[in-house]
């Protein structure tokens, strides 16, 4: 990536750590922070593809020069065509910017196109030599029969939901198709695509499609949540943003484990170390026992009273000596 890109996605990786940071700490997001999460990793798949997905202005990208010099190998042969797939119609506008600079001609095809001009589109694909290439989103990705024109399926960026990369290659590679298919993903080093390309974990959790709005709810709760977070946590390169902070965080007591049934053992009654007092007979006073208890310090003297007796006042007897006055 460009540096225009890494920093889109720097920025937005930040976004998504503190979200997960939140997350450990409480356990719970709102319905806020869910939104903010889901723009955030969209935001982190565009900026692979190029800063002009983000900001609309500016051009920095490798992935649609990189198709172009795919493109020039495949095209060495006269009967080539491909079909390219990307999320984002702006995707496809830069990929149509370098096509028309070396006259090769193509179709988009995308949700806004109507209905009745779509048949149209598959069929000048399939039937004109001079088409090459065939650019779709996910709304190609069901219902077009390709596979007698190309044998070569590029996907600019990767989907969330691995049924859905399934049904793009589906539309080459399905019965009809006399070729071996090729297969080409473009995955960015070292960014949430290259997570995505190798924690298969990430796909799974996410294989409802609630990213790709296969759910119109993204509230997700309990231990779903708990899924999703930590994969999240494992793409996006979260850990890697830990605030220092939280290296002071709490740890979870730990009560000490139980022991087995059979290792508990009953506690013995203690010995009565009390003398035991002799009893009287009938008729008899009762016998007095020895003290056995150590003898007490004897008790300091109090303060003595000093000078004359105080008319109307007598210390106690014991205290002092005004008392005999």
């Amino acid at each position: 990536m460009s540096s225009l890109q890494a920093e889109h996605h720097e920025e937005n990786r930040q976004t998504v750590a503190r979200i997960v940071q939140r997350w450990r700490h409480t356990g719970f997001l709102s319905e806020k922070d869910q939104l903010r999460l889901h723009c955030s990793l969209q935001n982190m798949r565009m900026a692979c593809n190029s800063s002009f997905l983000i900001d609309h202005e500016t051009d920095d990208g490798y992935k649609a020069d990189e198709l172009l010099t795919l493109l020039d190998d495949l095209f060495d042969d006269p009967q080539a065509k491909v079909v390219v797939f990307s999320q984002w119609l702006r995707t496809h506008e830069l990929i149509m910017r370098r096509l028309k600079t070396r006259g090769w001609e193509h179709v988009l095809f995308h949700g806004g196109v109507p209905g009745d001009k779509r048949g149209a589109l598959v069929d000048r694909f399939n039937n004109d030599p001079a088409c090459r290439v065939f650019l779709s989103t996910d709304a190609g990705g069901v219902g077009l029969n390709l596979q007698h024109a190309a044998a070569v399926v590029v996907n600019m960026d990767l989907p969330w939901n691995p049924a859905v990369l399934e049904q793009r290659i589906g539309r080459v590679h399905r019965l009809g198709q006399t070729r071996g298919v090729q297969v080409i993903n473009f995955v960015a080093r070292g960014t949430i695509e290259e997570g995505m390309l190798s924690i298969l974990a990430f796909k799974q959790s996410l294989f409802a499609g609630i990213l790709d709005g296969g759910e119109s709810e993204v509230v997700l709760q309990g231990t779903r949540l708990s899924k999703f977070m930590e994969t999240v946590e494992q793409v996006s390169g979260a850990a890697e943003a830990r605030p220092r902070w939280t290296s002071r965080a709490r740890t979870p007591c730990r009560s000490r484990p139980r022991q087995p049934q059979a290792a508990r053992q009953k506690p013995t009654a203690r010995p009565n170390t009390r003398s035991q007092r002799p009893l009287a007979e009938a008729g008899q006073p009762p016998v007095a026992e020895a003290s056995t208890a150590a003898p007490q310090p004897p008790t300091p003297p109090r303060r003595q009273h000093q000078g004359p007796p105080i008319p109307g006042r007598r210390c106690r007897p014991p205290v002092c000596s005004c008392w005999a006055s």
